[in-house]
């Protein structure tokens, strides 16, 4: 893989600017060392914020152009609640599929993947960590440190990256950041909305 991304990405004389996306962060893995120099953009920053899903007004434009605006409400209930940097975001594939579907409100996300990694992390939770899962299905705020560059065999290690895991692959949500001087923060952090709920209802 490391030959791979370098002769593509790094030695390719071809290439002017790519764009790697995913839930996680690789520049802790060793197999990237061939690959440096990224400019890594978490669900924490601000930059190009608004083009990680549709905003709130790109959602009312969707639904107007359908004559479903008396949907709205519904829609925001369901698939909105995500943060990217100062930017509130909609989940598109839901939305998407919502309007589809003839406004049948499901939570559309949980196909698109397996979350057995919810079941895996409340399986081996600690009660501090069991307790606080509890306290999210109750609709309530968790504060906890939130690592950006966090990699996922550090789960295992340290329980509370778990949070750091689940925000950045879009189980959880922040409602409050404090800046750290580490490049991390301190966050209120909360479920999304209703579908994100009901995903952690069923797992």
């Amino acid at each position: 893989i490391r030959s791979l991304f370098g002769q593509a990405l790094k030695t390719n004389d071809f290439l002017q600017f790519a764009v790697l996306t995913g839930c996680l962060r690789v520049s802790k893995e060793s197999i990237f060392t061939g690959l440096n120099n990224f400019k890594v953009l978490s669900i924490t920053d601000s930059r190009f914020d608004e083009h990680f899903g549709f905003t709130d007004a790109e959602v009312k434009m969707l639904l107007d152009d359908y004559n479903l605006t008396a949907h709205y409400g519904e829609t925001k209930e369901w698939y909105d609640g995500y943060r990217f940097g100062d930017t509130d975001i909609f989940n598109p594939w839901s939305v998407l599929n919502y309007m589809d579907e003839n406004c049948s409100a499901k939570a559309y996300w949980q196909s698109t993947g397996d979350n057995s990694i919810i079941r895996q992390i409340v399986a081996e939770a600690d009660d501090e960590t069991a307790d606080n899962l509890r306290k999210l299905m109750q609709g309530q705020m968790v504060s906890s440190y939130v690592d950006t560059s966090v990699i996922y065999p550090e789960i295992r290690n340290n329980p509370t990256t778990i949070y750091s895991f689940l925000l950045s692959a879009g189980y959880l949500k922040v409602v409050k950041k404090d800046e750290l001087h580490d490049g991390n923060a301190i966050c209120d952090i909360a479920i999304p909305n209703k579908e994100i709920f009901y995903v952690y209802e069923k797992e």
